[in-house]
């Protein structure tokens, strides 16, 4: 079926359904009433070998009348995500007086069977008379197939601050953090000059971004003199100690920051520079020279240790959900299916999140932002039985609107 027919079969429909409303009642003395009441995916073994994520299809019709109705047909109409237009037409047996029966059927292979919407109309023609021809017409699009009363499981994974730990090593050329550790909140930096003689320093210089100046205590010391303090001066790229000092004997420089997180801030990083100064009479001026390039630099950091921990929660909640912990930094959130077919799912998550990833059975795909806040997979699947999504970040606070749009069974229900 050509797309030209599939889109003239829709209004062809159209028209159908506006007679159907506009069809005047009969009387309902021994006259039958047709009523399609529900319509469902059917995965019976004998429409497995169609390659499509909606194997089958059945519907349910009743006669609500009170006589029998006539032989008839039953016109099913369905639009997929891969834009065909799929009709079907089956026959509808008699059926007397408070009677039903339920026709099952598969729609044409050729299309990847990816249902969007539908329409399915009993009695299309007109054949005989009805009480009333409203019932007989029926519309029925993607619905959420994770029912709101399910259980959703929620899986948090956050951190907690352990025991605090040093880490002391050595190194001829410091880039921090050498201990590889997160939650740094101490870095300390000492060259050792072993008491060299007769020296002049002029200055201290270490490249420390200047926005942490007030984080840096920098000190030099030798013989019974020594110079401490924070930076003289600064700017986007280091901090500098100015100390314009003879020592007959220099031990030691040292260069301390304090803070949160240090390994992240670019604190340490070659080449750290301790000045000597010469004046040169020939030059009338001072000459100055790097010290402490090729010495060892004895290094300490401090660190609380971080401690990685999950927790699970059953909710049947999906609109809202808040976390239970701080500084989660990974959310897992999944639905169960029953093994419906589904063409996509949503969540907006909350908090600081980087990363949303959608994920079925056991594969993933990285999520999409829709709108305002949500963001969504469009994924077809079947016979996957569940859903959900994996959200990273550092300060994860929960989710709202986990919702999927699929096929789930339709009933329409009346009372006579």
């Amino acid at each position: 079926m050509n797309r030209y027919h599939g889109i003239a079969g829709i209004i062809i429909l159209s028209l159908l359904i506006t007679a159907f409303f506009n069809f005047p009642e009969t009387n309902a003395a021994y006259t039958p009433d047709l009523s399609i009441v529900k319509v469902s995916p059917n995965n019976y073994e004998a429409f497995s070998t169609y390659p499509k994520y909606v194997p089958g299809y059945a519907v349910e019709i009743a006669n609500y009348g009170s006589g029998a109705s006539k032989n008839t047909t039953l016109d099913f109409y369905i639009k997929t995500f891969d834009n065909k237009y799929l009709k079907k037409t089956v026959k509808v047996p008699a059926l007397n007086a408070g009677k039903g029966t339920r026709i099952r059927f598969s729609m044409s292979n050729q299309t990847d069977g990816s249902f969007k919407e539908g329409y399915v109309v009993v009695n299309s023609n007109k054949s005989f008379k009805e009480i009333k021809f409203t019932n007989n017409v029926r519309k029925f699009s993607l619905k959420d197939i994770m029912l709101s009363a399910s259980n959703k499981t929620v899986t948090e994974v956050y951190q907690t601050a352990g025991t605090p730990s040093t880490w002391t090593g050595t190194t001829l050329n410091y880039t921090s953090p050498l201990s590889g550790k997160t939650g740094i909140t101490r870095m300390y930096c000492k060259i050792n000059f072993n008491n060299q003689r007769d020296l002049s320093v002029g200055s201290i210089i270490a490249p420390i971004p200047g926005y942490m100046h007030d984080n840096v205590t920098i000190k030099s010391f030798g013989g019974y003199q020594q110079n401490q303090g924070h930076p003289t001066s600064w700017n986007e790229t280091s901090c500098t100690f100015t100390i314009n000092t003879y020592y007959n004997q220099l031990e030691y420089a040292e260069i301390t920051v304090t803070g949160q997180n240090l390994e992240s801030k670019n604190v340490f990083k070659e080449p750290m520079q301790v000045t000597k100064q010469v004046w040169d009479p020939w030059k009338d001026s001072w000459v100055y020279s790097n010290m402490a390039g090729g010495l060892t630099r004895n290094i300490q950091e401090d660190y609380s240790s971080v401690i990685t921990s999950n927790q699970t929660y059953t909710t049947t909640n999906a609109k809202t959900y808040t976390v239970h912990h701080s500084n989660v930094i990974e959310l897992i959130v999944k639905g169960n299916t029953d093994t419906y077919y589904a063409a996509g799912w949503f969540i907006t998550p909350k908090g600081t999140f980087n990363e949303v990833i959608g994920l079925y059975g056991n594969s993933e795909k990285p999520a999409i932002l829709i709108s305002n806040g949500q963001y969504g997979l469009s994924q077809k699947i079947r016979d996957i039985p569940q859903i959900g999504f994996k959200i990273k970040g550092s300060n994860i606070s929960g989710f709202s609107d986990f919702k999927s749009l699929g096929f789930r069974s339709w009933t329409w229900k009346e009372t006579y």
